[in-house]
């Protein structure tokens, strides 16, 4: 019977160090806390814009982009605006071109001498954003981004007269033809972010943005010789230089985002990401609903 009392002793003096041992390891090891606040990044990349619009720029002209300018073709720019007569016209390819030797007296457009297939150059993106994280996997984003893109093409004109070469009575001449104009986008959303053993987080995002678009310029060259196709429409069709009645246009659209981002020594952000948007693209009368594409790096703190 006395025993029992010491097995029951010894049963408690066994069991009191592991319980111990036990919240002294939950105090070692404190709960992590999750991601909250805000982050701040810059995007530098490539926008890739749909060719859908570039097709604008192709020489034919609008009857008027808005209630300042109008947007001529380069037939209408060449001989019927009354900014440069003809002749002038003539004469500035005698000058670009010495080897007609002065000939050329007449210019003459056809129906396929202008560009069907214009497309856009890739050009440089830049954004900044704001990440305001709820959680280490959940975050609203706010991005402002600017990129500026360029259409280049050669129209097709025939030149009337010139005796060379070989005695000919005309000559198919081709020109340069530019169009250029800025995009503004202002995204709103939301971003999932997963996490990996590597370091990586794979991320995905969604949301609205807001589009604008402005035409720059619509320029035919002849030669060396600039001629700006939009006009101020101020009663002597005087050249716009700083291109200021060309308001922007904005829409909105939507997008959908994804890529990969890491850490480094929890305070900086490097990410690489895609960015695919349905945006309404206004220029002058035309309206498309297009699909844009931008590819960028992201440095973030």
């Amino acid at each position: 019977m006395a025993l029992f009392p010491f097995l029951g002793f010894s049963q408690v003096k066994k069991t009191h160090p592991s319980t111990s041992a036990s919240v002294v390891l939950e105090e070692e090891v404190p709960e992590k806390e999750g991601k909250t606040g805000f982050t701040f990044a810059i995007d530098l990349g490539m926008y890739l814009a749909s060719k859908k619009t570039a097709s604008i720029y192709n020489g034919l002209g609008l009857s008027q982009i808005n209630d300042q300018s109008a947007w001529y073709s380069i037939p209408e720019r060449f001989t019927e605006v009354g900014v440069n007569t003809q002749a002038n016209i003539i004469q500035t390819i005698n000058d670009n071109f010495p080897e007609y030797n002065g000939t050329v007296t007449g210019i003459r457009f056809g129906i396929d001498d202008f560009p069907q297939d214009m497309n856009y150059s890739p050009k440089i993106y830049f954004a900044l954003n704001a990440t305001y994280h709820f959680s280490d996997y959940w975050a609203v984003v706010a991005k402002s981004s600017i990129a500026n893109l360029k259409s280049t093409a050669v129209y097709t004109m025939t030149l009337e007269g010139p005796t060379i070469p070989q005695n000919a009575s005309e000559v198919i001449q081709q020109f340069d033809l530019t169009g250029e104009e800025q995009r503004i986008h202002f995204d709103l959303g939301f971003k999932n972010t997963s996490y990996n053993d590597y370091g990586f987080k794979w991320f995905w995002g969604a949301g609205m943005s807001l589009v604008g678009a402005k035409v720059e310029s619509n320029t035919a060259f002849i030669g060396q010789t600039p001629y700006e196709l939009i006009l101020q429409n101020n009663g002597n069709n005087q050249l716009i230089n700083e291109f200021n009645s060309a308001q922007t246009a904005f829409n909105v659209g939507y997008y959908a985002t994804t890529g990969w981002e890491m850490e480094y020594k929890d305070r900086f952000d490097f990410g690489i990401g895609f960015n695919l948007s349905r945006d309404v693209i206004e220029l002058g009368l035309s309206e498309e609903d297009v699909w844009n594409k931008r590819i960028y790096v992201s440095f973030g703190i």
